[in-house]
Parts: structure tokens; C-alpha cells; sequence
């Protein structure tokens, strides 16, 4: 039943429009449906209902291509070796998976990378992607065998080291 569930207000309901494409296509359908499903709070249904869904998914663009531009920056090998696929594989985890935390970048970035290797797309660049978890772990210490890391182009052998001291993470390679 509607009222046991606590009323949400506009910002969250926009937030959760912008973020779900599935939501607007809901909106586009049936806005007034949506608000009822939503159980929006009364004083924000006649601004919710007047919404441009056109803008909304605008919107939605604007921010997913943000958040494309910040992992292409975060994981570049990688991103450089999906060329023009890159794209459109991010749009489809992007519909998927919204990170929430301050560390949203670094979150999206190491789930933009498992969501390839799920894919069994093999592109991913190890490296990149133990550095972006060991940033989001707790731990102090960790080592990981790579096999393809890069030197001057061509790939070697060699041991990551990753490491955080006095607040700052660093990473070294063996080779």
C-alpha cells in the first residue's frame, strides 16, 4: 500500500530519474503514474509532473558523459585499447551501475573494468585496474604478479607493488 511507504520529494525523484533510463522511459509513458508509484511528496507532484522529459535525458547524457571522461582519465590503457567500441560499451554499464560514494570516480572506474571482464572482453589493463582497487581497500600492503606489463609498448612480467604511507598511496613494479 502507497502510504506505508515514506514520500520521496522532487530532488530525489529527479536524482533518480536522471540516474535510471528505465524511470524516464516510465515518466515519458505515464508521468502522473510514475508520481503515484514514486509516492512523491504532494507539494512537489505539480513540478514533478511538469518536467521536460526531453531535458531529463539531456541530463542523463551530460552525466554520463562526464563520468565517461573521468574513467577514460582513471584507466587510460584500457579505455585506449576498447578504440571506438569504448563508447558505446559505457553507455550500456553506464544504465547498469551508478556509484554513490565521495570515491564515485575510482568506484566507476574499477566497475567499468569488471563489467568488461564479465563481458569477456579482454582488454582490461591489470595494472590499472590493482591500483584503482588497492585506492578504494582499506589495506596498507598489496602485491600482485602482472603479465602484461607495459615497457616502452611491449609487455613483461613483473611484480606490483602497492603500498599507502603516511595517508598517500604509491605503487612500484619489478620487472
Amino acid at each position: 500500500m502507497v502510504h506505508d511507504r515514506e514520500r520521496i520529494d522532487l530532488t530525489t525523484a529527479m536524482a533518480r530519474l536522471l540516474t535510471d533510463s528505465e524511470l524516464r522511459l516510465a515518466f515519458r509513458d505515464d508521468c502522473e503514474q510514475l508520481a503515484n508509484e514514486l509516492n512523491l511528496c504532494c507539494d512537489d507532484r505539480a513540478a514533478f509532473l511538469g518536467l521536460d522529459v526531453d531535458q531529463l535525458d539531456q541530463q542523463a547524457d551530460g552525466l554520463i558523459s562526464k563520468r565517461r571522461e573521468e574513467v577514460a582519465r582513471l584507466i587510460p590503457e584500457t579505455w585506449q585499447r576498447l578504440g571506438p567500441s569504448s563508447d558505446p560499451l559505457f553507455r550500456s554499464f553506464a544504465e547498469s551501475f551508478w556509484p554513490a560514494s565521495h570515491k564515485r570516480h575510482t568506484e566507476d572506474a574499477v566497475a567499468f573494468a569488471k563489467f568488461l571482464q564479465a563481458q569477456s572482453i579482454i582488454v582490461v589493463y591489470q595494472p590499472e585496474l590493482n591500483w584503482r582497487q588497492f585506492q578504494l581497500s582499506d589495506r596498507r600492503w598489496r602485491f600482485c604478479w602482472i603479465r602484461d606489463y607495459l615497457v616502452n609498448e611491449e609487455p613483461h612480467r613483473a611484480l606490483q607493488l602497492l603500498y599507502r604511507w603516511r595517508g598517500r598511496h604509491y605503487q612500484q613494479f619489478i620487472t
